[in-house]
């Protein structure tokens, strides 16, 4: 299909989000306060915003933010690099209210004296959290305790695409403990291209967990969860961490992982010369009815570049089988996560109006990259959101088979 033809269907198909967007402002953040900016830190951006509102980021280091019961989107601007530090929250959403996140770096600040806490934390949360390219690395402080790169809780529906989360063992004056890179409870989630490693071990304890999944429902696709090492000791050493943990309280879908090309892997053991070297880990542990649910298939991968501004070029990138067809739903709304391991993924953009678009046929290499030029949009649209939901099937159409969403955010030009 040519880019004309693309553009002129994709036109017709934004149609309804690019009028809802017309309202939706856009605030600028810049820490060096640079032309176009009103703000030079973001939380101030956040309080200041209305919800629904899109609160771009040029490159800088922040502080740590929080959004609390408003829909909002914080997303780093084209090739920034966007670093947050201290401990960012997300929480209160009702359940018609949307966080999204996209290209941010969270870190969480090494206080001296006091225990530290994770760098992003997303809590009590009815509504939609759409994280998208977002790293959560937790760091080691002298008297930290153990910190997990990314925790979630009481969660009605998180989606985590092309995300990392590392999580960290006790500083050497904290109680011996470790981590996992995601921990996870009471919540759905859908994570995508993910990679989440537990801590590092301190000497003759065993490593965190890649992640733990305790009364969650959740589907993961193409993902890593590493174990952490396990800690080496002159005597005798820690065992790896787990790959995956889950656990259940017994009821039937409160704590199941459904997974489609994963990886569980157990973190390494220490190194003991006088008292032996500890284990690798386990792959995965379940506990108290928790299940691991493993679908045959490929994953397939996908996603959107942006932010784009009119009259440039937005490019898809879509990853599948060579022969079959690369198509894209497209929405003005995201939607709660609705696993459907029939079509071995997970929806997670809105159905009730949406559109489907045929963009391109995977060739041999297994990559298709679709550049779409940007009109020049209507004078009082300064920004808005499209959820692209991938989805793949062949000639035949013998199957279905969806792929990874992404968020694409449109700016006007002057920003």
């Amino acid at each position: 299909m040519t880019p004309r033809r693309v553009l002129a269907l994709l036109l017709v198909a934004l149609a309804p989000a690019l009028a809802s967007a017309q309202n939706a402002n856009v605030l600028v953040v810049d820490v060096a306060g640079g032309a176009g900016s009103a703000f030079t830190d973001i939380q101030t951006a956040i309080n200041a915003a209305a919800s629904g509102d899109i609160v771009l980021v040029r490159a800088g280091s922040y502080s740590a933010i929080s959004i609390q019961a408003k829909s909002l989107s914080v997303v780093a601007d084209a090739g920034a690099v966007v670093t947050v530090f201290g401990t960012s929250r997300i929480g209160a959403l009702t359940t018609d209210q949307r966080v999204e996140v996209k290209d941010l770096q969270f870190t969480n600040l090494q206080v001296v004296g006091a225990p530290s806490t994770p760098p992003l934390v997303i809590t009590s949360c009815a509504g939609v959290v759409w994280l998208e390219h977002v790293d959560s690395t937790a760091q080691i402080g002298y008297f930290t305790q153990q910190i997990p790169g990314l925790l979630v809780t009481d969660c009605a529906s998180v989606a985590l695409m092309r995300c990392t989360a590392l999580g960290m063992p006790n500083g050497p004056f904290g109680n011996p403990g470790t981590a996992p890179g995601l921990s996870a409870t009471s919540s759905t989630l859908a994570i995508f291209d993910g990679t989440f490693q537990g801590s590092p071990a301190p000497p003759s304890v065993s490593g965190g967990a890649g992640a733990t999944f305790i009364k969650c429902f959740a589907f993961a696709s193409a993902t890593l969860f590493q174990g952490g090492q396990g800690g080496s000791s002159i005597s005798l050493a820690g065992n790896g961490g787990t790959g995956v943990y889950v656990a259940s309280d017994g009821f039937p879908g409160h704590g199941e992982l459904v997974s489609l090309g994963c990886t569980f892997a157990g973190g390494p053991g220490g190194i003991g010369p006088y008292g032996g070297n500890g284990f690798t880990g386990p792959p995965s542990v379940t506990e108290y009815g928790g299940t691991i649910t493993t679908i045959p298939g490929v994953p397939r991968h996908f996603e959107i570049e942006s932010p784009a501004r009119e009259l440039q070029s937005a490019t898809l990138h879509f990853w599948g089988l060579p022969g079959e067809n690369a198509c894209a739903l497209l929405s003005d709304l995201s939607d709660p996560v609705f696993i459907f391991p029939l079509f071995a993924g997970a929806f997670c953009v809105s159905l009730g109006n949406v559109n489907a678009l045929l963009f391109d046929v995977i060739p041999p290499s297994g990559k298709a990259d679709v550049s779409i030029p940007m009109p020049d949009f209507l004078p009082s649209l300064m920004g808005g959101r499209i959820y692209f939901q991938s989805f793949f099937f062949d000639p035949a159409v013998t199957y279905v088979v969806l792929g990874p969403p992404s968020l694409f955010v449109l700016l006007d030009s002057g920003l």
